[in-house]
């Protein structure tokens, strides 16, 4: 039986001289822990770090000792919810593989546990050959590393923290990462805590955390890890403003498209329907080749149409037609059907007795401008 390991590290309470302790991590690992259990009933194996039991020798014996008991198709995962931070690249090394200029690192109890340092660990974790999962709900945590929209999970860095890092951590992966990451934030964002509706009432939780957790409880068995992102991504995204989760590696066919406790991977969805904060929604935009608005179309795997009412660099703003999918839902959807600049077609033709003798210009149709309009004149022979 395929077994899940994880390690679930929550931090609201760090020492005096760091930034101001947060409320809702606690809630988030607990939040997981029950989600998991749910998901993958009498297979998962848990160890939970909070608070003062949370520093970063814990964390990695934690990755080393404990994930890294899973074995060919069994699952580690590590879901950390707690401060993150970034200082200034100074060694070379540092600034060859820190484009932003700046180190990103986890924030234990008692200082940094650098992102180059825990995709280490994680990288090892894999090596038996199970699947490694990281969830980070932290600032800065998409550089692989949480504000009540107003509370912030960044931690400035003290002096003391400079960390020392050697080769194995520096030195950059020698093959594609052996996990799969799924964070708060992009590098450079914060991640945020709020308040939010539990099933004892209100309660604090990271955004990210909390939106992740809603869009496991919902999934149907086999939902990949791109579509429990995609979910999580338009939640965050409704609640807050300033906050992209990222997935990585995000490459179609790779570890993104396997269900998240295991299973085969699936053959990716061209695209994903969602409701984002603007409503419903296409994962594609400018940046993907769109253009043009009006007559650009999407069908689901169900059947249902959506169609194209503004196209973004991200992304594309639709409305479905005929149909309603449910509130908060992601569906897999196609593209049917693409809009096309407005053209008139030149039409040329032979008469038997005095060869080419006209040329037409139809002018594009004024009520169909995604579709060719093309005609065909014969001359009579005589």
């Amino acid at each position: 039986m395929e077994t899940v390991y994880a390690l679930l590290v929550g931090i609201n309470e760090y020492p005096a001289g760091m930034r101001a302790g947060l409320r809702g991590c606690l809630d988030d690992v607990a939040g997981a822990r029950a989600v998991l259990e749910a998901a993958a009933p009498g297979r998962v194996r848990a160890r939970v770090l909070t608070d003062g039991e949370a520093t970063a020798a814990a964390v990695e014996e934690g990755i080393l000792g404990h994930l890294g008991r899973a074995e060919a198709g069994d699952t580690a995962l590590l879901w950390f919810s707690g401060h993150g931070t970034q200082y200034p690249a100074r060694t070379p090394q540092e600034l060859l593989l820190e484009p932003t200029g700046r180190c990103q690192a986890l924030v234990c109890v008692d200082g940094p546990l650098p992102d180059k340092r825990l995709g280490a660990l994680l990288d090892g974790a894999a090596a038996g050959g199970a699947r490694v999962v990281a969830v980070l709900d932290c600032c800065f945590s998409g550089g692989a590393s949480r504000e009540e929209a107003g509370v912030s999970r960044a931690q400035p860095p003290l002096p003391q923290w400079r960390p020392a890092v050697g080769a194995r951590d520096l030195s950059g992966p020698a093959r594609p990462p052996g996990h799969v990451l799924l964070a708060a934030s992009r590098i450079g964002q914060p991640a945020y805590e709020r308040s939010v509706e539990g099933p004892d009432g209100p309660r604090t939780q990271g955004v990210f955390s909390y939106a992740l957790t809603r869009a496991l409880r919902r999934a149907a068995p086999g939902t990949t890890v791109r579509e429990l992102l995609a979910e999580a991504d338009a939640r965050v995204r409704r609640l807050v403003d300033g906050q992209q989760p990222v997935l990585f590696p995000a490459e179609p066919g790779g570890p993104a498209d396997r269900p998240l406790l295991g299973g085969p991977a699936r053959r990716p969805s061209p695209y994903l329907l969602r409701e984002g904060p603007d409503g419903w929604e296409v994962d594609c935009g400018r940046v993907h080749g769109l253009t043009g608005g009006a007559g650009t179309e999407f069908t689901a795997a169900g059947g249902g149409l959506v169609r194209a009412t503004a196209v973004r660099a991200d992304r594309t703003l639709v409305a479905p037609d005929g149909w309603a999918p449910e509130p908060g839902s992601v569906h897999a959807v196609a593209l049917s059907a693409l809009a096309a600049a407005t053209v008139g077609v030149s039409c040329r033709w032979r008469d038997a007795r005095h060869g080419t003798v006209d040329q037409a210009r139809l002018p594009p149709s004024p009520t169909s401008p995604r579709r060719f309009h093309v005609a065909e004149r014969h001359a009579p022979h005589r």
